[in-house]
């Protein structure tokens, strides 16, 4: 099986197959400019040579004269010597340069005397004829031409160029540039693996940090990055899903230690009413009255492990709720009415519905989960307000949605106590003081609820003057609000409706 390349290797043959293109490309760029170049300048020393030729040939009108007999003509260059012939209209060569390392007589006549450019291979080494052909305007038969008389009917200017240097020039240029070009993808390749090495270092440590943490060292948070870059922002992200990770283990430990606490209670009772029932034999009225116990601590251990099975329920693994179409105004007063007129505080109740008469108040919800989430608030409000004093119940609308609160008149909470409320198991230190009964379940199953059916809870308390506990819903439409003289009836009415009307304010 093919090992998968490392950040490391992808990143340095990425780079180094750019830098290869970049080096192929600028190697060829340079090396036709500079054969272009060559090239152009043998040409332009032919034609200069051509040039100076043509200036020894002068215009007669009887044909064409060639001075040059009389010239020394000579063309000084650097290594390489100039090499010329004139010939005649017959091929006849009229004069030729000094050097004889061509034979411009026989081998430039032999090409052809009109202008152009032939490249030749002479001695297994190449060259290049330029050749220039002169011819008078006047028809040749109007006048005697020939070497005694110096006239000629037309003079074709040869000139040769050895061209293995400006060859033997490029090769090395090649060479150059290939090994110019190697040498730095050389260097490009160690110092490029030896900069991705330093560079991702920092990810080698992260992974070795994290291979060591495990459930006994949550707490351990990787180095801080001084650097702004993108490790850092790695650093940031992990750090914070350890925070939640920690958190989430240290609530799990939590739950774990309060739910075994919670059950182990009834299970004590139900134990120790058995325990006492088998202690003797007894008649059947004691039995009766031992089973009664034991089936109360049993229905109690029956609620926390419903509650407990329902909070550990991991978010969206549960049944998917299908939502109704719900009329809030309508639904309330009769959910009350079916679930708390026997309830023993049912007097202290008070149902107030501050939306205009006969509008109905239309959200899309799950009955059941919204009626337990209104049962909890309102046994919490029973539980930790003393008997007598009112527990309202308002629907009322604001800003698109409609808002269900429970009020009661109970010792209310402090800062500290608001921003545990909805946690499993958390209770006050008053409640605990008071010695007021209770899991600490039932506002934590309200807030899951609430997110199953779309909701928004919120909770408003000062010490010794209650609390409102509030669930937010999105409505369906928009219901026409109550106006103020409407909302000061219901206001009047709030303090006698009792439950047992079921009548809706207004």
């Amino acid at each position: 099986m093919m090992r998968s390349m490392s950040i490391t290797d992808r990143l340095l043959a990425f780079s180094l197959g750019a830098l290869a293109v970049v080096l192929v490309a600028f190697s060829v760029s340079v090396y036709l400019l500079v054969a272009d170049h060559a090239a152009q300048q043998v040409e332009d020393r032919a034609i200069a040579t051509l040039d100076t030729l043509a200036a020894q040939c002068r215009w007669r009108p009887d044909g064409l004269e060639w001075t040059g007999e009389s010239w020394d003509i000579a063309f000084g260059t650097d290594g390489e010597p100039t090499i010329w012939g004139v010939f005649d209209a017959s091929g006849h060569c009229l004069q030729t340069s000094r050097d004889l390392t061509f034979p411009i007589a026989t081998v430039g006549a032999g090409q052809g005397l009109e202008s152009g450019m032939d490249e030749i291979l002479w001695m297994d080494r190449p060259w290049v004829l330029h050749r220039r052909r002169i011819v008078h305007s006047e028809p040749a038969g109007k006048f005697r031409t020939g070497a005694a008389r110096n006239r000629y009917a037309a003079l074709t200017l040869v000139t040769a160029w050895p061209y293995h240097g400006v060859i033997e020039q490029k090769r090395n240029l090649l060479r150059f540039l290939g090994f110019v070009s190697f040498a730095t993808w050389s260097i490009a390749l160690a110092a490029g693996r030896w900069y991705c090495k330093r560079a991702l270092s920092p990810l080698r440590e992260m992974a070795e940090s994290v291979r060591a943490i495990d459930a006994d060292n949550l707490s351990y948070r990787l180095p801080k990055r001084l650097a702004a870059d993108e490790l850092q922002a790695l650093t940031l992200a992990f750090e914070g899903l350890m925070d939640r990770l920690e958190e989430a283990f240290v609530r799990q430990t939590r739950f774990v230690s309060e739910a075994s606490h919670q059950l182990r209670t009834p299970l004590a009772a139900l134990l120790g009413q058995m325990e006492v029932a088998l202690r003797r034999d007894r008649d059947a009225p004691e039995y009766r009255r031992t089973l009664e116990v034991a089936r109360g601590s049993a229905q109690r251990l029956q609620k926390i492990v419903e509650s407990l099975l329902f909070l550990a329920r991991r978010e969206g693994t549960g049944p998917i709720v299908e939502r109704e179409t719900l009329d809030l105004a309508a639904w309330l007063p009769d959910h009350l009415r079916q679930n708390w007129s026997d309830h023993a505080r049912s007097g202290d109740l008070r149902i107030g519905v501050l939306t205009a008469p006969d509008e109905p108040v239309t959200i899309r919800t799950h009955s059941a989960m919204l009626g337990q989430a209104l049962d909890n608030f309102l046994d919490n409000a029973m539980k930790y307000g003393d008997a007598g004093t009112p527990v309202e119940v308002r629907l009322r609308l604001e800003r698109g949605q409609a808002l269900i609160e429970v009020a009661d008149q109970g010792q209310g909470m402090d800062e500290d106590a608001l921003s545990h409320v909805f946690e499993p198991f958390y209770r006050s230190e008053d409640a605990r003081r008071r010695g007021i009964e209770g899991l600490g379940l039932g506002l934590a199953i309200v807030a899951r609820l609430a997110n199953v059916i779309g909701a928004v809870t919120e909770v408003e308390s000062r010490p010794h003057l209650g609390s409102t506990f509030r669930l937010k819903l999105d409505l369906t439409d928009s219901p026409k609000m109550a106006n103020s003289e409407e909302i000061e009836r219901i206001s009047e009415r709030q303090d006698t409706v009792a439950i047992e009307d079921g009548a809706r304010s207004a």
